[in-house]
């Protein structure tokens, strides 16, 4: 059975989780405590309980980080694609694109057609997909990263501002066709 601890030792616990930047850990302390009182299980079992449940929310923290910096105005899924209302997308095409080999390969994908078909949900979806794997992603409409660009341009950081641009994985530019560019 795992020994109880005092209120100085439970400090100086948090204080090491803290400082091994163990969040995780340090959040669910009590519940935890509770998993391992009610389980009895070996120290090696529990020990392993507690680092795949640390990684687990480190991945979940990291991939919810990554959706918020990829700046989506909405959160669309593959699966709430409308195949009934958009025919001409196979969901054959779907499953081929949410493998992201695209992306992998440094490929570009143009989605073309008339508005309110459905571009901007499986754009925006096959962004999601690509931040739940971990990878860097960035979404803008055409009219917002134009106004980056030239408000760059004014300020003299353009060149350094591509170079930012090109670290991503996958960026999205919405709405093109709405765009008048000079």
């Amino acid at each position: 059975m795992i020994p109880t601890i005092g209120p100085a030792d439970r400090k100086e616990l948090e204080l090491g989780l803290k400082r091994l930047k163990l969040r995780w850990i340090r959040d669910h302390l009590d519940e935890l405590s509770e998993i391992a009182l009610q389980e009895e299980s070996s120290y090696l079992d529990y020990l392993a309980y507690l680092v795949k449940e640390e990684v687990r929310g480190r991945d979940e923290t990291q991939v919810r980080n990554a959706l918020k910096a990829a700046r989506f105005p909405v959160h669309k899924s593959l699966d709430d694609f409308d195949f009934s209302f958009q025919t001409s997308v196979s969901q054959q095409t779907m499953r081929d694109l949410a493998s992201l080999e695209f992306v992998k390969a440094q490929e570009n994908l143009i989605l073309l057609g008339p508005p309110d078909v459905g571009k901007s949900h499986v754009a925006i979806a096959l962004g999601i997909r690509a931040a739940e794997e971990k990878m860097r992603v960035r979404f803008w409409t055409a009219a917002d990263l134009v106004q980056d660009l030239y408000s760059r341009l004014a300020d003299g950081s353009l060149r350094r501002y591509i170079q930012t641009l090109t670290r991503y994985d996958l960026l999205i530019i919405d709405e093109l066709g709405y765009l008048k560019l000079d």
